[in-house]
């Protein structure tokens, strides 16, 4: 069975960093290890080296092309990966959102109590992302800096919708109960806190994970 040499798998990985300008290091080693497993695989068929070296990096070379969703110019391969892991979390919390919106309207008749309760709610993107800054970290990896990233769009995002709630409220105390329109900024505002809570979760989980390996 035919195993990279050392200077093989220092070869890629100087590749990588000259012509894709991988910035994280793990990133770059999961990256790393996942072309030179191929790559080994293609040795052991028959290939040469510089062979199966062209014969991989043309098979990924899309994927390897940093994402417009990330950070530091960060591969598809990657954010794609980690984008797909958070998606079935996402649908269960906007189900769980919906279900939330759905009991509160139906317990709460006062239309203006339950703009209230989502503007309260609405604050909390706002302050998981000021957490979130805060913090004095020792380091930095790909996917600390993403949830980061996020968290901070998602607490922007908040406050320009807190803005448009807050407008709502004014009018509305003095003309009607806007039914439809007070479900609606409840249910956004319940899943944008439930994805900033399930972002900054993530993001503490793998800063401890990691941090004992580093420090």
């Amino acid at each position: 069975m035919k195993v990279l040499s050392t200077n093989q798998i220092q070869h890629i990985e100087e590749f990588l960093i000259s012509q894709y300008n991988i910035k994280y290091q793990d990133t770059r080693d999961e990256v790393l290890d996942h072309l030179a497993c191929e790559i080994e695989e293609l040795m052991n068929e028959g290939a040469y080296f510089q062979e199966a070296f062209k014969i991989t990096f043309s098979k990924w070379h899309s994927q390897l092309k940093p994402s417009i969703w990330a950070i530091n110019k960060t591969p598809k391969l990657i954010v794609n990966q980690l984008a797909k892991k958070d998606t079935k979390s996402l649908i269960a919390l906007f189900t769980l959102a919906i279900l939330t919106a759905f009991i509160i309207n139906y317990t709460i008749n006062d239309q203006l109590l339950i703009l209230q309760i989502a503007l309260m709610i609405m604050a909390i993107p706002m302050m998981v992302a000021g957490y979130v800054i805060s913090k004095r970290n020792t380091y930095s990896s790909f996917t600390t800096d993403y949830y980061k990233e996020h968290l901070k769009v998602l607490g922007g995002f908040s406050f320009l919708v807190l803005d448009g709630m807050v407008v709502l409220y004014y009018y509305y105390a003095k003309t009607f109960a806007i039914t439809y329109v007070n479900i609606a900024f409840l249910l956004l505002a319940l899943f944008l806190a439930n994805w900033s809570i399930y972002f900054a979760i993530k993001r503490d989980a793998q800063y401890n994970k990691v941090r004992p390996t580093i420090l």
